[in-house]
C-alpha cells in the first residue's frame, strides 16, 4: 500500500516514542506504511503468545496472527482515536483463533512437541519443576492460557489481562488455580513413582 504523503513517514526517532493509538491513527487515516509496520513489530510477539494459547502447532499461531493483522487493515476506518489499541487489536486476535478453531473442529490434531518443557515457578520461593506441555494440556483453557503467556513467555500479568480480555485480578487468580493444579499433578506423579519403585525392590 504506497503512502499516500510525506506526512504520514514517522521521523525515525520517534517510533519508540509513538503510542499505540498514535501509530494505529496515522495508519488509519493517513495508510501510513510505517506506522502499520512499527505496530507489527511491537506486537508479534505477544500476539503468537496468545494464539499458543489455542494451538500448539507453530505455523496455526503465525496463520491467526497474520489474519488479526490483515483484519486490522480492513477494520482501520473503525478505529476510534480515543480508545485504547491494546484490547480492541487483541479482541481481533482471540476472535480469529476462535473461528480458527471452530473451522478444525478437532483441537488435538495439533500435536504438541514431547521434548518442550517450560518451567512453573513457586510464587513463594519453592523450586522450580519441570513440566511437560502435555501436563499443561490438563488444565481447564482460562487457566492454561493464563499460565503459558505468564510462564513461558514471560509477560506481566497487566500485559496478560489485556490480552486475555480480563482483569488483572482475574487474571492472578487463574494463575494460582492453575499452578496449584499443576503442583498436585507432579505430587501424585511423584508419589506414583515412588510406590512403584518400593513395589519394585520387594
Amino acid at each position: 500500500m504506497p503512502r499516500s504523503n510525506n506526512a504520514s513517514v514517522i521521523p525515525p526517532n520517534a517510533r519508540n516514542d509513538t503510542s499505540d493509538e498514535s501509530l494505529m491513527a496515522r495508519f488509519a487515516t493517513l495508510c501510513c506504511n510505517d506506522s502499520f509496520r512499527e505496530l507489527t513489530e511491537r506486537y508479534t510477539g505477544n500476539s503468537l503468545a496468545v494464539a499458543a494459547g489455542y494451538f500448539l502447532d507453530r505455523q496455526c499461531c503465525e496463520d491467526a496472527v497474520q489474519e488479526a493483522f490483515l483484519r486490522v487493515v480492513k477494520k482501520r476506518e473503525t478505529y476510534s482515536p480515543d480508545r485504547l489499541f491494546a484490547p480492541w487489536y487483541y479482541r481481533i486476535l482471540r476472535n480469529v483463533c476462535v473461528d480458527m478453531v471452530r473451522k478444525r473442529r478437532r483441537r488435538k490434531s495439533y500435536e504438541c512437541d514431547p521434548y518442550h518443557f517450560f518451567r512453573v515457578f513457586d510464587t513463594e520461593g519453592g523450586d522450580a519443576s519441570p513440566i511437560s506441555l502435555s501436563v499443561l494440556e490438563t488444565l481447564p483453557p482460562k487457566e492454561r492460557k493464563v499460565l503459558y503467556l505468564k510462564v513461558v513467555h514471560d509477560m506481566k500479568l497487566a500485559e496478560v489481562a489485556q490480552a486475555l480480555g480480563c482483569s488483572e485480578e482475574a487474571a492472578k487468580k487463574r494463575a494460582q488455580r492453575g499452578i496449584k493444579h499443576l503442583r498436585d499433578t507432579l505430587l501424585r506423579g511423584r508419589t506414583g513413582r515412588r510406590r512403584n519403585q518400593r513395589l519394585s525392590k520387594k
